[in-house]
């Protein structure tokens, strides 16, 4: 980690008195043993699966010169500076917080119910054509991770482009006030972690209070191409910046187009912008990059070349050619909205003989679970899909809804079984798309499919 704090600065930021030894300097924080060096600050937090606090002798015999922690009796604590506290996590985002503001870096905090990671992606790689930018490390955007990404800022960046994400209420406000950011993004609301949030009207409360917590000389950049998200921001006392495909937004495209591998062009203002990525929805997550690169003063010559650099984040849109058959590989997460983006990026594929959606589970849809997921596949038959096939039982629904639309559907309440259909019926020409949540694990369907279609042997669970 890169903050380097004193143990003066750790006990001004916990407010608790510490005992036992101090050094001059804490080399970095962590929470993980495994990766525990010497000189650093450990914070040990209790989780679901784990308890950093049964942990702390680790941590110590690794070399870490301080623990933060619950009032544990542990070897050697009296051998380091030790500070208790009566909730890790809370402790961890109070150090984060107290580091943040030490901090000249500006943050922009991204969140929205689809796109955080590769609209992050995308803007840090445009403000990197000018200034020092960090940005959060994979989608590390919760109560913990967003943290240690602050924690991880070096000093001498001039920006951080930093994710935050939620499954309950109050997480995006408490994110925000430990980022402080002086610029938002919003890129959209969808129907997801309704168990925790239970409505998308929800979704929305939640995801607006990263734009409350902006001064009114900050500005928030938004979807404008998501109606509810546009009406709701209307309210914020902050700056308001649309962005979208549609010409009712602020930044818009004069053209736009997806070539025949689906990767996105377009042009704002006479200049065209090129994608390595593949998607209409990336072309929309451009344009927020875009956005904020004009914000700050960055040439469109630098803007064009920051959007060019991101390439496909791993099981996230990913292209791919298995001999005759094209494959496009988006099992990182879903919801109702990403499984329709992902289809309209499959049926815009050139010259497919057979289009065919391969969908898996949504997950944390709460009660209306099984309703979405009918919606979901009885929209495949106006968006072109030839063939559905569902992979889980919670995915069945899909299948449901797909053939009283008249699409060709098949169920698979195991994985194996999917796979061996696929293996059979896939033909030169179709194009296929896996989609899921995390959860699902659909990945572990892609692999062998794949390897069959390169000619490789295949063993199939069965």
């Amino acid at each position: 980690m890169s903050a380097k704090l004193t143990a003066d600065q750790v006990t001004a930021a916990l407010g608790v008195e510490p005992c036992g030894r101090f050094p001059q300097l804490f080399s970095g924080v962590t929470i993980d043993t495994r990766r525990a060096a010497a000189g650093e600050l450990f914070v040990a937090i209790r989780g679901d699966r784990y308890d950093g606090n049964d942990f702390s002798d680790v941590a110590v015999a690794a070399g870490v010169s301080g623990v933060v922690g619950e009032n544990r009796d542990f070897a050697e604590r009296e051998q380091i500076a030790f500070w208790a506290v009566p909730d890790g996590r809370a402790a961890l985002q109070a150090l984060a917080g107290y580091y943040r503001k030490s901090l000249s870096t500006q943050v922009i905090a991204i969140t929205g119910s689809n796109g955080k990671t590769t609209t992050k992606e995308l803007i840090a790689a445009v403000l990197g054509q000018r200034f020092s930018t960090s940005r959060t490390s994979g989608n590390l955007n919760n109560q913990i991770g967003v943290p240690l990404t602050l924690l991880d800022i070096e000093p001498d960046s001039d920006w951080a482009v930093v994710e935050l994400g939620t499954s309950e209420p109050g997480e995006i406000a408490i994110l925000s006030r430990i980022a402080q950011p002086s610029i938002a993004v919003i890129t959209g609301v969808a129907a997801s972690h309704l168990e925790g949030l239970g409505s998308v009207q929800a979704v929305i409360d939640e995801k607006l209070a990263l734009g409350r917590a902006l001064a009114p000389d900050k500005v928030l950049f938004y979807n404008g191409d998501d109606p509810r998200l546009a009406a709701a921001v209307s309210g914020l006392a902050c700056r308001l910046i649309s962005y979208g495909i549609e010409s009712s937004n602020d930044v818009r495209p004069t053209r736009w187009k997806l070539d025949g591998e689906g990767r996105g062009m377009f042009e704002v203002d006479g200049r065209t912008y090129r994608l390595r990525l593949v998607g209409r929805h990336n072309v929309v997550n451009a344009l927020a990059a875009v956005a904020v690169g004009r914000e700050v003063d960055i040439s469109p010559g630098a803007i064009a070349v920051g959007i060019a650099e991101p390439d496909t984040l791993p099981l996230r849109m990913q292209l791919e050619r298995w001999g005759d058959v094209v494959a496009l590989v988006d099992c990182y997460n879903a919801n109702p909205e990403s499984v329709a983006s992902a289809v309209a990026t499959l049926v815009a594929l050139d010259d497919a003989s057979r289009r065919i959606a391969v969908l898996g589970e949504m997950l944390e849809l709460g009660d209306q679970s099984e309703a979405l997921h009918e919606q979901v596949g009885s929209e495949l038959a106006p968006a072109g899909v030839d063939v559905v096939a569902t992979v889980g039982v919670g995915a069945a629904p899909i299948a449901s809804g797909a053939e009283d639309a008249g699409v060709a559907a098949f169920r698979f309440n195991d994985q194996p079984g999917a796979i061996r259909w696929l293996i059979d019926n896939l033909r030169p020409g179709d194009a296929v798309l896996f989609k899921a949540s995390r959860g699902a694990a659909l990945e572990h369907v892609v692999e062998p499919v794949r390897e069959a279609c390169l000619g490789c042997s295949v063993e199939i669970n069965r």
